[in-house]
């Protein structure tokens, strides 16, 4: 890797885009008020990073946030056995003769944690790291089959507990690169990552699941699932929370308040454990929270000291956002090709007595996201079961807004439940029926350790999202994980944890549409990254419900450009 500066990278502010609305808006829809909630969604390009995230250092801390950062170091994290690897990543010149990059090949790491491949767009990726207190380290990256390499300083956050985050720019869509980490000129990390693809129609995998927990009561010190899960090579991962699990050593005995200290610990020592942090260290990961990272057992939004939760969460991930900086909490959205994730904090504002996971202001930023969404899929990311007992609020307010603005495309993505889950179900406020995909239980107290692997189509003409299910095959810590791809969930739906745990379901967007309403179809949109060029199509419109269906083939209207490769 020849040291050499990176030119002026171009700049990652997009422009905002101005919502649609219908001319009236019935006084029963939950109000959405952009002028207080900003839109996320800018009028170009979806995956460029918001200009409230800047590029090297972190947001600030919104006013009314309290800090309550550590004056001293946090417990002594874990001391991790690096793995025997290389000290250098080879270099190859010529990418033609090196078609299938191996998951993970390049990965290798002394650090105190991390590294962690976070935020991801098509030309930019964010990369979390800690090595102990005040070290700068060179952050080395080069596109993979290129000599030539780019060197950024990457240096201690004192606010964010000497942790370091840094976000490479003027990256190329849907293609590999390699990094090194050093001090002092020592090798001390390497690994690699994949960015994202251009907003266009098109194929991606992500794996879905939640609840790890490295403590031997209930747990499993040692995870080899994660060598498997990292096997499928996935593009990206999402863990729908309890990432971690708290308990009475970690908050305050007289007042329950969560210790940011212990909080930071657990962390540490989930990231001490090597397999996982070989998938963290090479595969873009995007991490919401439930109970265990925030709190107690069900902890709702009187949790003590939920302040230190959150800034703990914060300095050890490597999300787009956290909240907005009028509205707290952790909860952010991006985009993966024309695939729009909308991540929830369910716990910060949850309240029982309100029938509500999610509070009215996280609610009405969620209107605004879904009304500007450009994503054929909508695919909302929550802790735990959003039709949960007890709750039902939520899921009705959202019904009653997507009904009301005909959005098609949602979908629902949950942790929380240590096992796999397909779930469907009719609600009175929706247009169609509200669509779960649960995977819960990784590394926790289910033998089969379930996890999923998420499968996207938006090239084809009725685009498609399906869950693999994958449960262990033995109580062997080091097993096998199966998935039957022929066995449908929605024939078996409730049926129980071990019948559902390797079954596949898949859900077209034609499910998904309200009853009446043209889908567009997805246009590429031009970026200098973007190397097939297309101009853009003139917007040609699908009706789904007027498909004419026979079995194993299906037909279509077509209107607009012929020459338009969709």
């Amino acid at each position: 890797f020849p040291s050499m500066q990176p030119s002026h990278h171009p700049s990652l502010v997009p422009s905002t885009q101005p919502s649609q609305s219908p001319t009236t808006q019935p006084s029963t829809v939950p109000s959405v008020q952009p002028s207080q909630y900003p839109s996320a969604q800018p009028s170009m390009e979806p995956s460029m990073l918001p200009s409230q995230y800047p590029t090297v250092q972190p947001t600030n801390e919104p006013t009314n946030m309290p800090t309550n950062m550590p004056t001293n170091p946090p417990t002594k994290s874990p001391t991790r056995s690096p793995t025997r690897s290389p000290t250098k990543a080879p270099i190859i010149t010529n990418l033609a003769t090196e078609p299938n990059i191996k998951p993970g090949q390049f990965y290798f790491s002394e650090l105190d944690s991390g590294p962690l491949i976070g935020h991801t767009t098509q030309n930019s990726t964010t990369i979390w790291a800690y090595h102990g207190q005040g070290k700068i380290m060179q952050l080395v990256y080069r596109r993979f089959g290129d000599t030539g390499s780019n060197t950024v300083q990457m240096f201690p956050r004192s606010n964010n507990n000497n942790s370091t985050l840094f976000t490479i720019g003027g990256l190329d869509a849907n293609t590999y690169y390699v990094y090194e980490m050093r001090v002092n000129s020592k090798v001390v990390a390497m690994g690699q990552f994949k960015t994202a693809p251009a907003f266009k129609a098109g194929k991606f995998e992500y794996l879905l699941t939640s609840c790890m927990n490295i403590d031997a009561h209930q747990g499993y010190p040692e995870q080899p699932v994660w060598k498997h899960v990292l096997d499928k090579n996935p593009d990206f991962a999402v863990l729908a929370g309890d990432t971690i699990y708290l308990t009475q050593q970690d908050w305050n005995p007289d007042t329950r308040e969560v210790l940011y200290d212990r909080v930071w610990y657990r962390n540490m020592k989930q990231r001490s454990e090597p397999h996982f942090a070989k998938v963290i260290g090479s595969v873009p990961t995007y991490a919401a929270w439930d109970d265990h990272e925030y709190g107690s057992n069900n902890a709702e939004k009187n949790q003590p000291g939920k302040n230190n939760s959150l800034n703990a969460f914060r300095d050890v991930w490597a999300n787009p956002g956290y909240g907005t900086p009028q509205v707290i909490g952790n909860f952010y959205s991006y985009y993966w090709g024309d695939v729009h994730f909308i991540v929830l904090d369910n716990r910060w504002y949850r309240d029982r007595r309100q029938q509500t996971q999610l509070g009215a202001d996280q609610k009405n930023w969620l209107f605004e996201q879904l009304r500007n969404s450009k994503g054929s899929f909508k695919v909302i990311v929550n802790g735990c079961d959003i039709m949960e007992d007890g709750y039902e609020r939520d899921v009705d307010e959202i019904g009653l807004f997507v009904t009301t603005y005909d959005i098609y495309g949602v979908v629902f993505n949950a942790g929380d439940i240590h096992r796999n889950e397909f779930k469907q179900m009719t609600n009175g406020n929706w247009s169609y029926p509200v669509t779960q995909f649960s995977s819960s239980g990784i590394a926790r107290d289910n033998w089969m350790r379930p996890w999923s692997i998420i499968k996207v189509d938006t090239e084809i003409a009725n685009p498609t999202i399906t869950a693999h299910f994958y449960g262990a095959d033995s109580e062997n810590l080091d097993t096998t994980w199966s998935n039957d791809p022929n066995l449908r969930c929605s024939a078996i739906q409730g049926a129980g944890e071990w019948e559902e745990a390797r079954c596949t379901e898949t859900i077209r967007l034609s499910d998904l549409t309200p009853p009446g309403v043209q889908v567009p179809v997805t246009v590429p949109i031009p970026d200098e990254h973007d190397e097939d060029k297309q101009p853009t199509a003139p917007l040609s419109n699908i009706d789904f419900r007027n498909t004419d269906y026979t079995v194993g083939t299906y037909y279509y209207p077509w209107y607009g450009n012929d020459n338009f490769n969709g």
